[in-house]
């Protein structure tokens, strides 16, 4: 979301983005509202818009919660069925997890070459799960690559294509793959830089 459209929301918000927690009759109410408009009240999936003063919820179906936004004392309440006043704090944003890095063999990463009767090929691994397939220097194609799977998979996605998953081993100092686009088992070896 531009920064510009992300002040004018909180400006415009009487309630803006965020996680918030606040007690009723019934007990403890969670609301979340994202800044792509997804929001979750108690458990249930929402979408939020606001509307003048208020806060409209609205779920799945049509059905639809109209809230009124007062703030006391740098507190938001909430004012409507089916809660009554509802004041509610804000809770700490939980920032997404990060995936975790995948444990590559550092034997696999560096520069691999086969060369056959069409030419030369060579594969670039580099440790930070990027590689790229070079025919020449002026022809490379680069993509994200994984080879972390116990089975030896080794999966290539070119940046913009489909992933192409193959068969892969060391051999001594070479590196053995097959599968994919590959009608055959392909030696490659150490190739600079490494």
């Amino acid at each position: 979301m531009p920064i510009a459209l992300a002040l004018a929301l909180l400006l415009a918000t009487p309630l803006p983005p965020g996680r918030y927690a606040g007690l009723s009759d019934a007990g403890r109410v969670d609301l979340t509202l994202a800044e792509d408009g997804r929001a979750v009240f108690g458990a249930a999936a929402m979408r939020w818009r606001v509307d003048g003063d208020g806060l409209v919820l609205s779920a799945p179906g049509g059905r639809s919660l109209r809230l009124t936004v007062r703030h006391e004392g740098g507190v938001a309440v909430l004012e409507g069925a089916p809660f009554g006043p509802l004041r509610l704090r804000p809770l700490p944003s939980i920032a997404p997890a990060e995936p975790p890095t995948p444990v590559r063999p550092l034997d696999w990463v560096g520069g691999w070459r086969h060369a056959a009767s069409g030419g030369v090929l060579i594969l670039r691994l580099r440790g930070d799960g990027r590689y790229a397939m070079l025919r020449s220097e002026a022809d490379p194609t680069p993509g994200t690559g994984d080879w972390s799977a116990p089975d030896g998979a080794l999966v290539l996605t070119p940046d913009g294509g489909p992933p192409l998953t193959y068969r892969a081993r060391r051999d001594g100092p070479d590196l053995i793959i097959a599968g994919g686009d590959l009608p055959i088992e392909v030696r490659f070896v150490p190739d600079a830089p490494r």
